[in-house]
């Protein structure tokens, strides 16, 4: 059986031989993921600035924007790179701002949080994240709204204000049972119960009816 990566090569190599130039910039994105995956790295940057090079070619901007995602996160992922992370992120922000693109507007300040997190700049952490919740809210993506309230939990989590750590990871766990992520549900019960007992309130661990329990 072909794997993914095969499949997406040989998908970027008929582009290629077709003369399609949008589809080959699209495989090299996905292609650029999964060798990210598998820590081939330098690989990864070279498939997405080639389809940023594509993308400029072709005046998409949209395109070029998945590019610098693409290239951020593979800086900030296994590279640890975040200032050329934090660079293509801005530069797509900017982007995506100029094509009033709310979803990935959403998606890059949380990135951006997620990285300054990282760097242990929990203030601008808090900061990005919060614009990243506002946005995603304004797009109704409850997925999203979901993992940056439990992203912004582990922020509190990291700097030791608890009940706020608390506060936001119990309205993640609400949103993600509403979507029925049972993965989801159980990590998050899971990152409640220790932070209770980080707090010393074990006693006040209660997780609502509302909560199915998995077997």
């Amino acid at each position: 059986m072909p794997t993914l990566q095969s499949v997406v090569e040989n998908a970027s190599c008929l582009a290629r031989i077709s003369n399609n130039r949008d589809v080959e910039a699209k495989a090299m994105i996905v292609q650029a993921s999964i060798y990210m995956n598998l820590n081939q790295n330098s690989l990864a940057i070279d498939l997405c600035r080639h389809s940023w090079n594509i993308y400029k070619e072709l005046g998409d901007k949209q395109g070029i924007c998945k590019s610098l995602i693409g290239l951020g996160g593979v800086y900030s992922g296994t590279l640890n790179e975040y200032p050329q992370a934090l660079d293509a992120y801005t530069t797509a922000l900017a982007i995506a701002e100029e094509l009033k693109d709310t979803y990935r507007i959403a998606l890059i300040l949380g990135c951006m949080g997620s990285v300054y997190s990282k760097l242990s700049d929990y203030p601008r952490a808090l900061e990005y994240m919060g614009l990243a919740l506002a946005n995603h809210e304004a797009t109704g993506a409850k997925s999203f709204i979901a993992q940056v309230l439990k992203n912004i939990g582990s922020i509190y989590d990291a700097v030791g204000d608890y009940d706020k750590a608390l506060e936001y990871t119990h309205k993640a766990l609400d949103v993600f049972t509403d979507l029925g992520m049972k993965p989801k549900i159980v990590s998050i019960i899971s990152d409640i119960g220790r932070l209770y007992i980080s707090t010393g309130s074990i006693l006040r661990l209660r997780i609502p009816i509302s909560v199915p329990c998995f077997v």
